[in-house]
């Protein structure tokens, strides 16, 4: 380990280890203090008890751990259910391995939030491996983000969520991941100064991670600032032109601001399988009407109506079609039928400028109080 004076290009310490890879954790530990040391900051006693050695970790334990992590990344339906394999293949050969609990917690939320999984089967699987995690290291911030996600997403506390969301920064205030998460919830509630200061300093610890430019950009597009939302999914996709969910939150931005056969174009791209089509979707009939294609609008809704025959489909998307257009008392049915079903979406209604048709509405308005997002 060498640390340097890039301004002087002078060499300021180093230092040579050599470990056997069932003391990664220990190393870790013990070269983070050693750094901290030289460059004479203070560290803090949270910061010390999370820089002190976890102890050893099987190397097999931790290659599986190190595989799902890198599958998660890729951010995909099919890469997600890979990572809980190799979360599940670290787990079976150390069982007492925290970190890997925290993955698989989050690879269920993550299947749920995106509707692979049905709500409460996701959600569910995920706050049981999140419990399994905190019985054997309530000190890992991950685990803390993992239970605050399912109380923003599935309870709908928002207490509970945020005070697990601050435990995690709190506990680890460079863990970038559990700063975006937490950026997301307060920008759900309308706390949208806050939430961009949040996602911009998980941007600024994770600069090369696609998500944290994806949530700067979330929360900018729930502010109404929606020119600088696009900006931020352009520099995303300017790192990697494949990333579905840059594409779908452009479009998103691009409707806003009147650019509807441009954002039709950019949902194409983000959600185009194999054949080149795209996957009958929600947003999808919502960009097709705003860009007057009626008819195209109505044969994807119809589409998504069918696959809801088959597996879980969210029904607070349908919700939005019918708001967007002029539908109001279709979109409040399916806004319940939301409600029954947990739809992990409706953390957006008191935000998302698609609904705000429905705003003068009393059922919405009983909605918004049932989720107390009525503050």
């Amino acid at each position: 380990m060498q640390l340097v004076d890039v301004a002087n290009d002078r060499s300021l310490w180093a230092k040579s280890y050599e470990r056997s890879l069932t003391d990664i954790v220990a190393l870790q530990s013990e070269v983070a203090h050693a750094i901290a040391s030289e460059i004479r900051i203070q560290v803090t006693p949270e910061e010390r008890a999370r820089l002190r050695s976890k102890g050893t970790v099987n190397p097999a334990a931790h290659v599986a751990y190190l595989q799902g992590s890198f599958l998660w990344n890729r951010f995909t339906g099919g890469s997600v259910k890979e990572a809980i394999l190799r979360y599940e293949e670290a787990l079976a050969i150390d069982p007492n391995y925290a970190a890997a609990c925290a993955g698989l917690a989050d690879r269920y939320i993550m299947l749920a939030n995106h509707h692979i999984l049905p709500p409460r089967e996701g959600y569910s699987l995920g706050r049981k491996a999140a419990e399994r995690g905190l019985a054997l290291d309530e000190s890992l911030a991950e685990l803390h983000t993992s239970p605050g996600w399912i109380h923003r997403l599935f309870d709908w506390d928002w207490p509970a969520a945020e005070r697990e969301c601050m435990r995690a920064v709190q506990l680890n205030p460079g863990y970038a991941f559990g700063r975006s998460r937490y950026a997301l919830l307060l920008s759900g509630m309308g706390r949208h100064e806050e939430a961009i200061a949040e996602a911009q300093r998980a941007h600024e610890l994770d600069p090369l991670n696609l998500i944290t430019y994806t949530v700067v950009g979330d929360t900018l597009s729930y502010a109404r600032r929606f020119d600088r939302s696009v900006e931020s999914y352009r520099k995303c996709l300017e790192l990697d032109p494949t990333f579905g969910a840059a594409h779908t939150d452009l479009a998103r931005s691009l409707e806003q601001v009147g650019r509807a056969d441009e954002a039709v174009e950019e949902f194409v791209r983000g959600t185009a399988g194999a054949d080149g089509l795209p996957r009958p979707s929600s947003g999808l009939a919502i960009l097709y009407a705003r860009a007057g294609r009626q008819d195209d609008a109505r044969a994807t809704l119809e589409a998504v109506q069918a696959l809801a025959q088959k597996q879980f489909v969210s029904p607070y998307g349908i919700a939005s079609y019918y708001a967007v257009i002029g539908d109001n008392e279709r979109a409040l049915d399916w806004l319940e039928k939301a409600y029954s079903e947990r739809d992990g979406t409706l953390v957006w209604l008191k935000v998302h400028p698609r609904l705000d048709g429905l705003r003068g509405e009393p059922r919405f308005r009983d909605l918004l109080a049932r989720l107390r997002l009525d503050s």
